[in-house]
């Protein structure tokens, strides 16, 4: 046992033993997707695609281990989780969601994907997301609106670019509906759909579908376990410093009583990165001094996750 309701299982496939770590009530889901390795040679490296992310092995002393993204990270896509629950978790009900509501299936939206999404939106009680048909572009349609039918949608130049890994922290509900094709409009408050509009606007499902349990009350960072956290927090800081300059000289300058790390742009005009433990952060320009920052960051000043650094044009 790993924790309060995880294990770890050996599972071999192909004469190849592989371990997994699961919520103990998804054993068998776990078993089935690795079974999926079948199709593929059993090696470090290899991967299967559940839709909304991969599983990946990865070698060790002893054999191989399954790893997911690590959807409660800032960097998902860089950060790997050894517990796979929260894949094998929203994949099961997205399964579920459809078979329920009968609802056609559209392209199966990544984790990694890019979302627009409107300011304020996360805070609404009640919010809609709006899958639009964008060729040729590099996101993946998903509008995280404020405007809930029969309103129209709002204007994407008030809206944000964000992942769509941001739903799984803010309303893991929409989860669930995130394959649906272009044109359908979700209206969910944080734990329940409660409507779906088809592409001429009639409401194609209203079953107020509640999500099956969560496997924990998602927090950035809470699946990390490292024996070098100064060094997780400033990769972190790093990451966010190469949207702006991506040649930059930082400094790491640890933060008393494990409370992160602040990271330095050591040039005239560089700005501050502070990282806390959970990977939430706070950037402030050169014109805040340290001391000011710092007091800012323990008073528990934020910026945003979904907000990038990157300079607006």
């Amino acid at each position: 046992m790993t924790s309060a309701n995880r294990v770890t299982i050996d599972h071999r496939v192909t004469g190849v033993n592989i371990r997994a770590t699961v919520r103990d009530d998804m054993v068998a889901s776990a078993v089935a997707a690795l079974d999926l390795f079948e199709r593929d040679t059993v090696i470090g490296g290899a991967s299967i695609d559940l839709g909304w992310a991969p599983i990946r092995l990865r070698e060790v002393e002893d054999g191989l281990i399954a790893v997911a993204p690590n959807f409660r990270s800032m960097f998902p896509r860089r950060r790997v989780s050894e517990d796979l629950t929260d894949a094998l978790w929203i994949r099961a009900m997205q399964d579920d969601f459809h078979e329920r509501s009968g609802l056609p299936l559209g392209p199966p939206t990544n984790f990694d994907n890019s979302i627009y999404q409107i300011e304020g939106a996360w805070q609404a009680d009640t919010v809609c997301i709006r899958c639009e048909e964008l060729d040729g572009s590099p996101f993946s349609g998903w509008l995280v609106d404020v405007a809930v039918p029969p309103q129209p949608a709002s204007d994407v130049d008030a809206g944000d670019i964000a992942k769509a890994y941001t739903v799984f922290l803010e309303r893991p509900a929409l989860l669930a509906t995130l394959n649906l094709p272009p044109g359908f409009v979700v209206v969910a408050d944080k734990s329940v759909v409660l409507a779906v509009h088809d592409e001429s606007g009639r409401v194609a499902y209203d079953g107020l579908s509640p999500i099956p349990p969560f496997p924990d009350r998602p927090t950035r960072g809470s699946n990390v376990t490292d024996p070098h956290p100064n060094d997780r927090l400033s990769a972190v800081a790093e990451e966010l410093f190469a949207q702006l300059a991506p040649d930059a000289e930082l400094r790491t300058i640890p933060l008393e009583d494990g409370a992160g790390v602040c990271v330095v742009h050591t040039v005239r005009g560089g700005g501050k990165i502070y990282v806390a433990p959970d990977e939430s952060v706070l950037f402030v320009g050169s014109a805040m001094d340290f001391d000011a920052g710092l007091a800012a960051f323990r008073a528990g000043t934020r910026t945003p996750p979904e907000k990038s650094l990157r300079p607006k044009s």
